[in-house]
């Protein structure tokens, strides 16, 4: 997928093609102020391309994670890309 800017001044992009974006991260509601901030952004995320959550595969991965035990398995997953 390529990206080109939009001339909203405010740097936005738009993808040109289908491109899937894989967000891995903790979300509501395990106990977690990343998986409060990654709810909000994933809904951000979703008004501007196709994520699915812990896809097995896509075309671009996001791993959005923070120093918690709670996130060990979202690290185990960025390592084995």
């Amino acid at each position: 997928m390529r990206l080109e800017p939009l001339p909203d001044g405010r740097g936005s992009v738009r993808g040109i093609g289908a491109a899937t974006i894989g967000y891995h991260a903790p979300l509501p509601p395990a106990p977690s102020g990343v998986a409060d901030y990654a709810a909000a952004l994933l809904s951000e995320l979703r008004k501007h391309a196709a994520v699915v959550v812990a896809p097995r595969r896509c075309d671009i991965a996001l791993y959005h994670l923070g120093n918690n035990a709670l996130h060990a398995e979202i690290y185990r997953r960025a390592l084995e890309t």
